[in-house]
């Protein structure tokens, strides 16, 4: 992300899937931060939407888009959850790893 911020890019994105009739109106963004992780490209982005209509907008196009990139990368949105829930799933963590070993033959 070369851009002068997280914010800019963002809805320099959601501006050209407006143009290329993705959505009927531009989209307000409050602001759009990269996460504290560091992390190699690929790189998480928080974005926060000003209303909650678009957010719904949003993740509508990414569940029936096949396809959805940006500048030749391959892009996924994901909904925020509250970090309760995040918690309680996460506590399936040890469970998810051992079936995935057991799945792929590593275990």
């Amino acid at each position: 992300m070369e851009e002068t911020s997280a914010t800019d890019y963002v809805l320099r994105m959601f501006t050209k899937l407006v143009e290329e009739g993705v959505f009927n109106k531009a989209l307000d963004v409050d602001r759009a931060n990269q996460s504290l992780r560091a992390e190699e490209p690929p790189r998480s982005v928080i974005v926060g939407m000003h209303k909650f209509q678009e957010k719904k907008r949003i993740l509508r196009w990414t569940k029936s888009t096949q396809d959805c990139s940006w500048e030749g990368n391959q892009v996924w949105i994901y909904q925020d959850i509250e970090a309760d829930l995040a918690k309680w799933l996460a506590g399936f963590n040890r469970v998810k790893a051992v079936l995935f070993r057991a799945r792929s033959g590593l275990g």
